[in-house]
């Protein structure tokens, strides 16, 4: 199975960037997110009464009008986007493959997935002024459905703006026309309060995710559902004194357990690490934006949870107790700072116990993150909405959490090594609750 590329362009904003929106600068939000280009992909059935990829080749022209740094190039080293509409990449694509096949195929066995990817460098650094910010691969299966893969610069692109673009992008193709008024236009305000800055070596991303160890990763999905979930949060509430447990803190209790029982026994310490989402949380953008939840840009803070497996018997209650602990701590500094300096130097303290970590023989490092409730599965580009919302395989270790199609429960997405993976798979818990 192989995808044959039939044509690569470079698609420009439909109109002119302004000179006044020439430069869009980075904040230090943005310099010290991963150098890395996320992957979405979006599977749709077939449309025979359109031509689809003239379609999304003239509604992204027109979306980039508005999401215009997408179409730019990072210069000065990755301190500001020339938005000089030098175009998004898009490649045009076709596989021999029915579509309801490569989906009965593609959740068991991801590695199907790199077929469909724009771009296989997803760890190539991405401040070069020749490397597009948007890459995408439009590809055609054989009864005429489509995969979506959109590739995204993590140094511009966090989860919200992401959302924030596949909704702006679907919602001009599904309405064929020019859309004047936007329900949740794009905000670039950020760079108002949050400037650029000189990054220490020892938080520069540059150290997290490019020159990690190459590791023998093994990409697999599990399926937490409804009534799955509704048990765990059940249990958590019964055996402890957590009220009002979440889903996304149940399934991520479970994993991170899970995780924690199947690393190495010479790991003293299991380092996990997320993305808290700052937006709506913070009184100091008021000065740049009425409403701060519309910001486009990365606007989170990475918060480290350690826990010590010398400690021979975690539990989930202990790892929830643990995320609400210092997840608190970060949501509290948000809503009571009105000092950029203090986030800053909260940032800076977080990164450095992170990127401190990887490496050491006595430590294992993971990323989980949560896009629950995002609307990705209410991208409608005209021919309904997608059957299918994933990411790609990943090169390092983590956990990444979405909403399945079916709503209600959670499909983790777990990237580990091949042996750990072997032991995680035979959890107990993760046994019982997924499919």
């Amino acid at each position: 199975m192989e995808a044959q590329i039939i044509a690569t362009k470079l698609i420009k904003p439909a109109v002119p960037t302004p000179d006044h929106l020439r430069i869009c600068k980075l904040t230090f939000l943005d310099q010290l997110a991963p150098m890395v280009h996320v992957p979405f992909m979006q599977f749709y059935k077939a449309n025979p009464r359109e031509n689809v990829q003239e379609k999304l080749l003239n509604s992204l022209s027109q979306t980039l009008i508005r999401f215009y740094p997408l179409a730019g190039r990072f210069i000065e080293d990755g301190w500001y986007i020339d938005c000089n509409d030098m175009g998004a990449e898009y490649i045009e694509a076709k596989i021999n493959i029915e579509l309801h096949e490569f989906l009965t195929l593609a959740p068991q066995n991801i590695h199907l997935l790199d077929h469909l990817l724009a771009r296989n460098d997803l760890e190539a650094v991405s401040y070069l002024d020749t490397t597009p910010i948007l890459c995408l691969k439009v590809t055609t299966f054989r009864c005429g459905g489509i995969a979506i893969c959109t590739h995204l610069s993590h140094k511009l692109v966090d989860g919200f703006t992401a959302a924030a673009f596949f909704r702006e992008w679907s919602g001009t193709c599904k309405s064929n026309t020019i859309r004047q008024q936007v329900a949740f236009p794009p905000d670039y305000g950020l760079d108002k309060v949050f400037d650029t800055r000189n990054i220490p070596d020892d938080i520069n991303p540059k150290h997290d995710l490019s020159e990690s160890p190459k590791q023998k990763v093994v990409t697999k999905i599990f399926v937490f559902g409804e009534q799955a979930i509704s048990t765990l949060k059940s249990r958590l509430a019964n055996s402890t004194d957590i009220t009002q447990p979440t889903r996304v803190e149940a399934v991520t209790s479970t994993v991170l357990k899970a995780i924690t029982s199947a690393t190495d026994s010479r790991k003293d310490y299991l380092m996990f690490y997320c993305s808290i989402n700052m937006r709506g949380r913070t009184s100091l953008m008021k000065r740049a934006s009425d409403d701060n939840s519309l910001l486009c840009g990365n606007f989170c803070i990475p918060v480290p949870i350690k826990i010590d497996r010398n400690n021979k018997n975690v539990e989930v209650q202990d790892v929830v107790t643990l995320m609400r602990t210092k997840i608190g701590e970060v949501v509290e500094l948000c809503s009571r700072s009105l000092n950029p300096d203090e986030l800053y130097s909260k940032l800076a303290l977080n990164l450095r116990e992170i990127i401190g970590s990887m490496g050491k023989e006595n430590v294992d490092t993971v990323y989980f993150s949560s896009l629950c409730r995002f609307p990705f599965y209410e991208a409608d580009f005209g021919w309904g909405k997608p059957e299918w919302v994933t990411t790609g395989g990943m090169t390092i270790e983590l956990a990444f959490f979405m909403d399945p199609k079916s709503g209600g429960g959670i499909a983790a997405t777990v990237c580990l090594e091949e042996e750990k993976m072997v032991r995680f798979e035979c959890d107990p818990d993760i046994l019982a609750f997924t499919s």
